[in-house]
């Protein structure tokens, strides 16, 4: 399974990237600027959009990126209080987001 995390923190994508790759996740990190042209030529199963709550890259590129999925599973999350279920609020465990993603 390939998952591509979208987060403007390196430090956050690099210790998500650690522990999925852990679960034998492969694992892509990329910012906002490169999501959609990352999303359309690493074909990952998931997409983890971080940064959500913030207007602009976090919701435009979820927006796009949720346009021109397919069958791709893609989760949002972020510091606000969201009840969708495709979001997770940090701080959330890992287990919660590993379970979501298989």
């Amino acid at each position: 399974m390939k998952v591509l995390i979208i987060s403007e923190s390196n430090v956050l994508g690099q210790a998500l990237k650690i522990v999925m790759e852990q679960k034998e996740i492969t694992v892509v990190i990329c910012d906002h600027k490169e999501a959609l042209s990352k999303f359309l030529t690493e074909e990952p199963e998931v997409v983890l959009v971080c940064d959500c709550e913030q207007e602009g890259a976090g919701e435009k590129n979820w927006q796009d990126i949720t346009n021109s999925a397919s069958e791709e599973k893609i989760l949002r999350c972020g510091f606000s209080a969201n009840e969708d279920l495709d979001y997770l609020q940090f701080p959330f465990k890992i287990e919660d987001l590993i379970e979501r993603i298989k």
